[in-house]
C-alpha cells in the first residue's frame, strides 16, 4: 500500500477526506441559504411552533436615528507652541428611534461632558487613526451615561478640524 508523506495510507485519507469535505459543502449551502433569506419562513415556523413571537418584515423597528450636535468649539493645552482650536461636527447615531426626543433633550449634558473632555486632549493625541478611535470610544461612553437609559449605537464625527 501506498502511503502519503504524513503517513497515511491513501485509502485511509480518501475516507477521512471525502466526509470532511461533504459536511464543509453541506454547511457552506446551508450559510448561503440563510443569507439569502431562504430559511426565513421555515425560522418563523418552527418560532412559533415554540411559542414565540415572530416579527413581521414590516412590524420590524425602523432603523436607526441620527441627532445632530451643534459645533464644539475648544481651545488645546498648549505645549510651548502656538495656541490650538479643536472644531468638531459630532452625529450621535441612536439605537431605537423612539429616544431620539429624550436624547435631543439632555444635548446640553452631553454636549458639556465632551467639552470638558476634549479641552484636556493635546494634539499629539489626536492625531492619527488610534487616537481618533479612541476619542470616539470616550466620547461613546460618556453619552451612554449621560442618555440612560436610552444608547447610543455610535459618536461620528461629520467635521474635525485642528487649527
Amino acid at each position: 500500500m501506498t502511503t502519503v508523506e504524513g503517513g497515511l495510507p491513501r485509502r485511509r485519507m480518501g475516507k477521512i477526506l471525502v466526509p470532511l469535505i461533504l459536511i464543509l459543502l453541506f454547511l457552506a449551502g446551508g450559510g448561503l441559504a440563510y443569507y439569502f433569506g431562504f430559511l426565513d419562513e421555515g425560522i418563523a415556523q418552527v418560532t412559533r411552533l415554540m411559542g414565540g413571537e415572530v416579527k413581521e418584515k414590516s412590524e420590524v423597528e425602523p432603523l436607526n436615528s441620527f441627532v445632530n450636535m451643534d459645533e464644539i468649539v475648544v481651545n488645546l493645552p498648549r505645549d510651548g507652541g502656538k495656541q490650538k482650536f479643536l472644531k468638531v461636527s459630532i452625529s450621535l447615531e441612536i439605537v431605537r428611534s423612539d429616544d431620539a426626543e429624550r436624547v435631543e433633550d439632555l444635548l446640553p449634558r452631553v454636549r458639556d461632558s465632551f467639552e470638558a473632555f476634549l479641552r484636556e486632549l493635546r494634539v499629539t493625541e489626536i492625531e492619527g487613526s488610534r487616537g481618533i478611535y479612541r476619542i470616539r470610544e470616550e466620547l461613546l461612553a460618556r453619552a451612554n451615561l449621560l442618555v440612560a437609559p436610552a444608547r447610543v449605537r455610535n459618536v461620528l464625527f461629520r467635521d474635525l478640524l485642528i487649527q
